[in-house]
């Protein structure tokens, strides 16, 4: 099996949502399990949602909520998802809209970070929508149930022992040729079931823990950009894309600014001994970065 994330990018809008769905159908042999972020701005929104309940301005969390349930029911219509996944949708909305109404003034950790994981459950939903209307068998899972964390909220920490058992029960038996499971970037949940998230780009951390979990053959970053480049082209004219590099390469890559592969994605993979490749969705056609214990640029 392989794990492929896709980023905000990727799942942006409709036309993303569909490309998404066409990467995805090359790859049912491999039994994908597809990990999706929220819609590109959508995280950044709700936690100005979530500043917006600490500062007690009710009103401006409801207009923010209005937004992004506007721009979500856009492109369910849009991609014309079954009654199903658009009552999916809106149930978990109509959650938002509970936290909204009710919240206490103040900060609160543990409602930010519920607050700010919303965006993954929409997008997923979407996805598994888009990807029913393309003929492909799919199945939703909520990532909470299997990444458990410690109680850091904002940046939690993952017990990855309890998530390589839990993954091995709960996802394994959804897997299979010709099918695809989707599931969530970034949140998680204590023993307690109290929701987490494991801090900004923590889509690409989850990508790992669930790929290491599940003994990968390898885990397929798929953003918007070509690869990993040797330098920033912008200070380095004639910087190259790499078709390959190592682990150690692309970690030094990220201490100097490259900010295609969060940081902490690689240490699960790096200890399973399982390849990174970065692809960009919007040239599915380029063999983008393969990281891995050895180069061969």
């Amino acid at each position: 099996m392989i794990v492929m994330k896709f980023g905000g990018t990727s799942v942006g809008d409709a036309t993303a949502i569909r490309r998404l769905v066409a990467v995805v159908g090359q790859a049912l042999d491999s039994a994908p399990l597809v990990v999706v972020s929220a819609m590109a701005r959508v995280t950044n929104a709700l936690l100005a949602l979530d500043g917006a309940l600490a500062a007690g301005d009710t009103a401006a969390a409801t207009t923010l909520l209005r937004a992004l349930r506007d721009r979500h029911a856009a492109v369910a219509n849009e991609l014309r998802l079954s009654d199903a996944v658009q009552a999916a949708v809106r149930e978990s909305f109509h959650q938002l809209e509970d936290i909204v109404r009710d919240a206490p003034h103040g900060s609160d950790a543990r409602r930010r970070d519920l607050v700010a994981g919303f965006g993954e459950l929409w997008s997923s939903w979407l996805v598994v929508g888009a990807c029913e209307t393309g003929g492909l068998l799919v199945d939703w899972f909520d990532a909470r149930s299997v990444i458990r964390t410690d109680e850091h909220f904002g940046s939690a920490i993952p017990e990855e022992a309890v998530i390589r058992a839990a993954s091995a029960a709960a996802i394994t038996p959804k897997l299979g040729s010709g099918r695809v499971v989707v599931t969530q970037g970034f949140i998680g949940a204590t023993a307690a079931g109290v929701p987490t998230t494991l801090g900004r780009g923590g889509s690409d951390f989850s990508a790992a823990l669930l790929g290491a979990a599940l003994d990968a053959e390898r885990v397929e970053i798929w953003t918007d950009v070509d690869g990993l480049m040797s330098a920033d082209p912008r200070v380095v004219p004639g910087a190259r894309l790499l078709t390959h590099a190592t682990y150690d390469e692309a970690a030094e890559l990220a201490a100097f600014g490259a900010k295609v592969l969060h940081p902490a994605t690689q240490l699960p993979l790096v200890e399973a001994g399982i390849p990174i490749v970065i692809r960009n969705t919007f040239a599915p056609e380029k063999p983008g970065t393969w990281i891995g214990a050895e180069s061969l640029d």
